[in-house]
Parts: C-alpha cells; sequence; structure tokens
C-alpha cells in the first residue's frame, strides 16, 4: 500500500505542479516576478475622493506599474438620487492597448487616474410629479425636499470599475461603495 502511495505522489507531484499557476490565475491573483499577480486592491489603490468644486468632485484612483483599467469599465451611481443626478464623468482618454483578443485595441489607463463627476441640482422631484404619476402634484415652495448644494453636505456612490495586468490576467469587475464628504466651508459661499 505504502509503495502505491509513493507511485501516485511520483507520478502525480509534477502535474499538481504544472497546475498550480493556472490555478492561482482562476482564483484572482496575477502573476509577478515573485510568482503572483497583486491582490485587486494593490494592483488598483481603492479609490479616493477629491471635492474639485461645490458642484463637482474627482475620484482618484493609482494603478500599480505592469496593471491598467479599462477606460470604457467605469460605472457611477448615487445611493439616493431625490433632487440630484450625476452628470457625464469626464474620464481620461485612455492609450489604445492591443490586448490580443481578436477584438482590436482597447482604450486603458494606466498609473495616477481620476474621473470627474458633475453633480447636477434638479428642483424637487415630488414637486415635479403629476397625479399622472402615482402622486399628488406639490409646489416647490411646500416642500423642503429640494436640492441645493447648501443642502448636500454628502453623497453615497457606488463605483465599478475593471482592469487588468499586462501580464494578461484580467481581474473580474470591481464594485466600492463610497462616501463624498462636502466641507462646511461650501455652505457659507
Amino acid at each position: 500500500m505504502l509503495f502505491i502511495l509513493c507511485c501516485a505522489l511520483a507520478i502525480f507531484g509534477p502535474l499538481a505542479a504544472a497546475f498550480t499557476n493556472p490555478l492561482a490565475d482562476l482564483l484572482g491573483r496575477e502573476q509577478t516576478a515573485s510568482g503572483e499577480f497583486l491582490p485587486p486592491d494593490e494592483a488598483f489603490s481603492p479609490p479616493h475622493i477629491e471635492i474639485e468644486t461645490h458642484n463637482s468632485f474627482a475620484i482618484r484612483w493609482r494603478v500599480a506599474d505592469g496593471y491598467y483599467l479599462y477606460q470604457d469599465r467605469f460605472r457611477f451611481k448615487l445611493a439616493q438620487s431625490r433632487g440630484i443626478k450625476l452628470g457625464h464623468p469626464e474620464i481620461p482618454r485612455g492609450m489604445d492597448k492591443d490586448l490580443g483578443d481578436g477584438f482590436g485595441p482597447m482604450a486603458v489607463l494606466q498609473g495616477n487616474v481620476a474621473v470627474t463627476l458633475p453633480i447636477i441640482f434638479r428642483d424637487d422631484d415630488v414637486a415635479r410629479r403629476t397625479p399622472e404619476d402615482g402622486e399628488q402634484g406639490k409646489s416647490s415652495d411646500s416642500s423642503p425636499t429640494g436640492a441645493t448644494p447648501e443642502r448636500i453636505t454628502t453623497l453615497e456612490i457606488t463605483v465599478g470599475y475593471q482592469g487588468c495586468a499586462e501580464a494578461g490576467f484580467c481581474y473580474p469587475p470591481i464594485t466600492k461603495n463610497l462616501r463624498v464628504e462636502f466641507p462646511l466651508a461650501r455652505h457659507h459661499q
């Protein structure tokens, strides 16, 4: 019995080693000089917020050397949208990269990446609804929910993005929930 076990280890041991790296790829690790890919939050630093103006903010990433983010895979969604919405994101022009997958070049971003998101303040959504919308219309003067820069102090936003390693490994889409905090000085402008 011991002889059979030793033979099995001698035969299947090298095969197991040959499958170690592909298994690591499937489990979300990328290959580096040390033999592994970076975890997602090291390859693409968790996004952080920087307030730019009273009605815009930037979301910034630091992309590790040898990695990139897809320009067309960013997604942004407000958790609450009453009286505000996000404008069209200002995403920097990416570098065209042929990924060798037969789909042609894709725009990718490397290094320091910043996406600016404008905030659009709308009249009170409730005031604009009509009885056909299923709610009684209200005047904006009678409702305290209209959004103005002075009334918005924080926003909750869901950010989605996806990136790859130049070595050929792509991470699954990443989603982060972020909180945008506006400074108090904004309310006295």
